[in-house]
């Protein structure tokens, strides 16, 4: 190869990296402020030479990230002697397109999740299967195919108007190449990955540099490559990513690990070796039969916001029903999902678990135990994330209809079970068949699961109360806020109308003197407020409070209330002798909450009276100190005498539900 090829190589390699590197910059800008500052940013790069810092080990990372790349191109496809010119044309043309893909994916992305989207959250947002999750994600996928086929049309084009240009180079190139051996290329490649190694290992040692970085493209990549080669033991942590692994030849030692109690051994590196002296966790058993005719009626709405509760648009009360049974009973007003999805949310709703749990912990088989009559309404399909499974819903409920049993009255044409749904008016129809054939004189359990506010918040069955059209899924943007909303609104109106039926036939049937009912959420919706749209991905007050109300006014309660809280409060209420929940100071009550799942939890948070919350970051290692706005880093949080003393509480609180979850997880499997 003669020296003018590798100047041309170089030039346009040059190009490239520097036209991805202004585009990746101007996305980290417009996402995260990383130098105008913004509530998004905790890291903000304040000075000069902080960001003279930033730009040049970004410019630097992706020099090796591309040249890396184009040198094993090369070297691959000069094997098959395609020209040299073309092999050029090809790594630039291809690098950019995959370059602008990623851009407009993580821009796509933030617009909704912010720069909390990962495989976990797509996994629970999806039920907890994987297969579901990329079908989730892939829904709207039908634009992006589109913009993906122009861009290749204009490869193609591009192409052919430059093929006359690179065969001349080509020509030329014959004509002046002698040729090399790849060993000295891949020699100074060598070189640079020991320099590039040296510079993420002292990278990953300033806090904003390294916290910055991680949101580029090239630090990720290289950063978890070398991590993974670095990771000796194999157990996910390696020298090269933050936090690093405190034990490289320890499978059993490691960020996050499970800390198994009183061994000695600190294995997840969070204060010191746990501390754990309770005994087995046993079942609670019921001793004493329902008196006859006490009813437990169940609502949870999907993605139903905390403030449903005496919501009006211009005037007009969003959900009457509701509203008027909080007035006659009671509103929880601080009340919370400890994971901001569906799947775990029901789960601790009817197990009064976090985590693992046999199914024996459910309501089900447990009030089934005690002779009620089991009634199940949903409107979604109940194997979503397993619930049915679980928690024994279908197995023993003597009337059980969901969305895959009334799948030819679904309002989406799609059969998969992360889409398929039934309208309210459907589950109504289907409990006044039920319940007129009901012997009410039993103790009747009786569960329903209303799917108006889940995503996009509109279909061809709903009633149009509070708008004209519901916003097309197309057009959900931030620019169409105030539709959306009205939108979601008028859903939680559609919801409330069928609820007050309920109430209805329950009076007319003589029973709701006799009936508890609860009307509650899984989790809350972020209506694009903080400017992201869903839920899951924040443990946020929008995201993560939800609606409970109560139709006794005497329904003993302490608040803060977690949805793990209500099973035994219900049990205390509905069976005479059931202990009530130990009575607790406000102050010392908490919810524990968490984004991910128990084992690797993104965040984990305590939730305390007067809406106060202790955040702490697991993954970036940030924590925000109860009654604080701002994010610090955990050493030093640490520093802090209270935050300290709080932020080992939250610590210990989620070793101990972690392994309590364990233990459950090694029951089921010898059992």
């Amino acid at each position: 190869m003669n020296i003018k090829n590798i100047k041309i190589s170089l030039a346009f390699l040059a190009l490239t990296v520097l036209l991805c590197t202004i585009a990746e910059l101007i996305l980290i800008e417009v996402k995260y402020q990383t130098f105008a500052g913004g509530f998004l940013q905790s890291h903000q790069l304040a000075t000069l030479a902080q960001r003279a810092a930033f730009v040049v080990c970004l410019f630097v990372l992706n020099i090796i990230l591309y040249g890396g790349a184009y040198l094993v191109w090369r070297y691959v496809l000069g094997k098959f002697r395609m020209a040299h010119s073309l092999i050029v044309f090809h790594f630039i043309m291809l690098s950019g397109i995959a370059t602008a893909i990623y851009l407009v994916v993580q821009f796509q992305l933030h617009k909704y999740f912010a720069d909390a989207m990962d495989l976990a959250l797509m996994k629970n947002i999806a039920g907890g299967n994987i297969g579901n999750a990329l079908i989730y994600v892939l829904d709207e996928a039908f634009l992006f195919m589109v913009g993906l086929a122009l861009l290749i049309g204009l490869y193609y084009l591009f192409y052919r108007l430059m093929h006359p240009y690179l065969r001349k180079v080509e020509d030329f190139s014959r004509r002046n190449t002698r040729e090399k051996s790849y060993l000295k290329y891949f020699g100074g490649l060598g070189i640079g990955f020991v320099a590039v190694a040296v510079a993420v290992y002292n990278i990953n040692k300033v806090e904003n540099l390294r916290y910055n970085l991680n949101r580029s493209n090239s630090y990720s990549v290289i950063s978890a490559a070398l991590d993974l080669a670095s990771d000796l033991d194999r157990d996910g942590y390696g020298s090269f990513r933050y936090p690093q692994d405190m034990a490289l030849l320890d499978a059993t030692i490691y960020p996050g690990a499970l800390d198994f109690p009183n061994n000695g051994i600190d294995e997840d590196g969070y204060f010191g070796d746990f501390r754990y002296d309770e005994p087995a966790v046993e079942i609670a058993k019921i001793q004493n039969r329902a008196p006859k005719g006490k009813h437990i009626v169940v609502i949870i709405m999907e993605s139903a916001r905390a403030d449903i509760v005496g919501k009006t648009i211009e005037g007009r009360l969003v959900a009457p029903h509701i509203t008027a049974l909080s007035r006659e009973g009671r509103v929880i007003e601080q009340a919370y999902s400890h994971t901001g999805y569906t799947g775990s949310s029901l789960a601790s709703f009817f197990s009064g678990r976090l985590g693992e749990f046999r199914r024996g912990h459910s309501m089900f088989p447990q009030l089934k135990e005690q002779g009620y009559r089991i009634g199940v309404f949903s409107g979604q399909d109940e194997r979503w994330a397993d619930l049915d499974k679980k928690l024994g819903s279908r197995l023993f409920a003597d009337h059980f209809y969901d969305a895959q049993t009334g799948m030819e009255e679904r309002v989406f044409p799609s059969k998969l079970p992360s889409s398929i749904k039934l309208s309210e008016e459907t589950l109504w129809t289907e409990f006044r068949k039920y319940s007129a054939v009901l012997d009410w004189d039993r103790p009747q359990f009786i569960y329903f699961n209303m799917q108006a506010g889940h995503f996009p918040y509109f279909h061809s069955k709903m009633t149009k109360n509070l708008i004209e059209t519901g916003i097309p899924r197309s057009q959900i943007t931030l620019e169409n806020r105030d539709w959306l909303n009205r939108t979601y609104w008028n859903a939680m109106n559609h919801a409330d109308f069928y609820i007050g039926k309920i109430i209805g036939e329950l009076k007319d049937r003589g029973v709701w003197e006799n009936t508890l009912l609860i009307i509650s959420g899984d989790h809350g919706e972020e209506l694009f407020d903080d400017n992201h749209l869903g839920h899951g991905f924040f443990l946020s007050e929008v995201q993560t409070r939800i609606p409970l109300v109560i139709n006794k006014r005497d329904f003993k309660v302490v608040e803060p209330v977690g949805l793990s809280d209500i099973k035994n409060l219900v049990y205390s209420y509905a069976f005479d002798d059931f202990p009530f929940p130990p009575e607790r100071d406000p102050d010392s009550k908490i919810v524990f909450q968490m984004t991910g799942n128990l084992n690797s939890p993104g965040k984990i948070a305590f939730r305390y009276a007067g809406k106060k919350q202790l955040v702490m970051d697991m993954k970036k290692m940030l924590v925000r100190p109860r009654g604080r706005t701002e994010w610090i880093a955990y050493d030093q949080a640490l520093k802090d005498q209270k935050t300290r003393r709080e932020l080992g509480q939250l610590i210990r609180y989620w070793e101990k539900l972690r392994w309590q979850s364990h233990l459950e997880t090694k029951y089921i499997s010898q059992n």
